[in-house]
């Protein structure tokens, strides 16, 4: 019977891993600002320029200013900038890109996962 416990809490812990575990494989256990939606979208910018601290707090800030934004992380190691939306809205990429360039920071790619 003991042989069976590691396998039932591997099975178990598989079952009631985070709902976004589904959502994306680049989702943060974790999110710096806010929460990530899981029924929301999710939207993944690759930025050129993100080199500190300060870089992501700002992002942060300016992100979390949006109605539509439930939550931001920004990976300063992959240059990453992950938004997670509020059901049922979107962002444009237009807007997304205004919002970055404003900041000082290139876009190099957008890229957008509906929620389940």
């Amino acid at each position: 019977m003991q042989k069976f416990l590691p396998l039932t809490m591997v099975f178990l812990a598989l079952m009631t891993a985070p709902a976004f575990a589904n959502h994306t494989t680049d989702a943060p256990q974790k999110i710096q600002a806010g929460s990530i939606n899981t029924t929301g979208e999710l939207i993944t910018i690759d930025a050129n320029g993100l080199i500190c601290d300060f870089c992501a707090r700002t992002l942060e800030k300016i992100f979390m200013k949006q109605d539509t934004v439930a939550g931001i992380d920004v990976n300063l190691d992959q240059g990453k900038i992950l938004i997670s939306l509020k059901d049922g809205a979107t962002m444009e990429d237009a807007t997304i890109q205004k919002l970055v360039s404003d900041a000082g920071y290139n876009i190099s790619a957008i890229t957008h996962r509906k929620g389940h």
